[in-house]
């Protein structure tokens, strides 16, 4: 078969699918576009491995892949703007649904999810692929090295400072599990700029630019943030 004839046959599929992202996600229509453009990619490539003898079409062996693409140039976009807060939810009940089920496989998390928040499989499998973050290393700072759990005991840093006397015992694998599953996907986000996680640290003013918001809002959030790691680390 004709590689051009077979892209251009499904170049509606490709539109129709970005559509349907794009309205699920409340995505503007240039990221829209962009989506078109990735799909697009991705079609061509999946080509090169397709065979024309299997018996399922092109655009089914395809979609997955496509689709997947899609899915990390949305992910690129939530990277750059402020996540709405249905989306900031649904996020954080997913990383606790993979905190409670570490050797859990994707394909039974997606089971798991679907049956637990009642969606459909597909849009489980879209959002545990959209709430994977990049993992950066908790107890390193770009500036200085500084572990993050000496930080939290810095009142330079420290939000409140009744917070974490010098005593409490905890590892850098556990304070990490507590953020990424007990705080929202914006307050990880903002003790991760505050402190220099990954990135050099920021105040509340420049955060708050960021995320257009106020360096009050922030330094509110932050601080039940802080609150919330808290009361996990000494329970």
């Amino acid at each position: 078969m004709d590689k051009n004839k077979l892209i251009n046959d499904n170049y509606q599929n490709i539109y129709k699918l970005a559509q349907r992202i794009s309205k699920t996600y409340g995505l503007p229509f240039d990221v829209f576009e962009d989506l078109q453009k990735e799909g697009y990619i991705s079609l061509i490539e999946q080509y090169e491995s397709y065979n024309e003898n299997s018996e399922a079409s092109f655009w089914t062996y395809a979609y997955k892949g496509v689709r997947n693409k899609m899915l990390s140039a949305v992910q690129f976009y939530f990277n750059t703007v402020t996540i709405p807060e249905h989306l900031n939810r649904q996020f954080t009940a997913i990383n606790r649904i993979k905190a409670r089920n570490p050797e859990l496989t994707d394909i039974q998390l997606t089971n798991v999810i679907s049956e637990e928040m009642k969606i459909s499989a597909e849009k489980a499998e879209e959002l545990l692929v959209l709430s994977a973050k990049e993992k950066v290393s908790i107890d390193k700072c770009d500036e200085n090295d500084t572990p993050l759990i000496e930080l939290f005991s810095d009142d330079e840093y420290r939000p409140d400072k009744k917070l974490f006397d010098d005593g409490i015992p905890i590892d850098m694998d556990t304070l990490m599990k507590i953020i990424e599953t007990e705080l929202t996907p914006r307050q990880a986000d903002y003790i991760k700029m505050y402190f220099g996680i990954g990135c050099t640290r920021m105040t509340y003013e420049e955060i708050g630019e960021e995320f257009c918001v106020s360096a009050k809002a922030v330094e509110k959030s932050l601080k039940n943030a802080i609150e919330i790691v808290g009361k996990s680390v000494i329970k």
